[in-house]
């Protein structure tokens, strides 16, 4: 039998342009390495009418938010996408945004992540969250190398899918993952 839980957290789509544009300059490619398609984060009162004002919109409330970046979910399976999304929840009910600093957003923590990836796997299957990593990490090497070479720096994606694989949170997933 399947979990039920009562909504609790609000899911906005968007754009990479349009994140990129509240993100410091040197924050970016980390950015698109860590979030790589989708993030959960707690907004403050503050930050959603800051949210609101500069986006023109005013959908962005206070409380835990799963945000999908569109250009990272365009490319996979309604499976592979619904296991992208429990990862996402998964931070929420294991109560990690609790523990992160008010205001600091993203939550990137290598215990963090395989527990948010073990939630997924218990609704999902362990293939549809692996296959969901892959592809994911693919795309960010992809928007990454844009990144830094519209930076002109002189990378290939090949260069920056190893940088990214050598992350050790990337690398503790895969593990736990095959």
């Amino acid at each position: 039998m399947r979990a039920t839980y009562e909504i609790d957290h609000t899911v906005y789509r968007t754009s990479l342009e349009e994140e990129m544009k509240f993100l410091p300059t040197e924050g970016g490619l980390k950015f698109i390495i860590s979030v790589s398609g989708c993030f959960v984060c707690q907004i403050t009162p503050e930050q959603a009418v800051v949210f609101n004002n500069e986006r023109s919109t005013d959908i962005y409330r206070p409380g835990p938010a799963i945000v999908i970046i569109d250009e990272f979910v365009s490319s996979l399976s309604q499976e592979e996408a619904t296991a992208l999304y429990y990862h996402e929840l998964g931070h929420i009910r294991l109560g990690h945004l609790n523990k992160v600093k008010s205001g600091s957003g993203v939550v990137v923590n290598s215990e963090w992540e395989l527990e948010a990836d073990a939630f997924a796997v218990n609704l999902v299957g362990k293939e549809a969250v692996k296959n969901s990593v892959e592809k994911i990490l693919t795309h960010s090497s992809k928007f990454a190398t844009k990144f830094l070479q519209d930076k002109g720096k002189d990378v290939s994606e090949e260069e920056v899918l190893t940088e990214i694989l050598s992350n050790t949170v990337i690398q503790a997933r895969f593990s736990a993952l095959n």
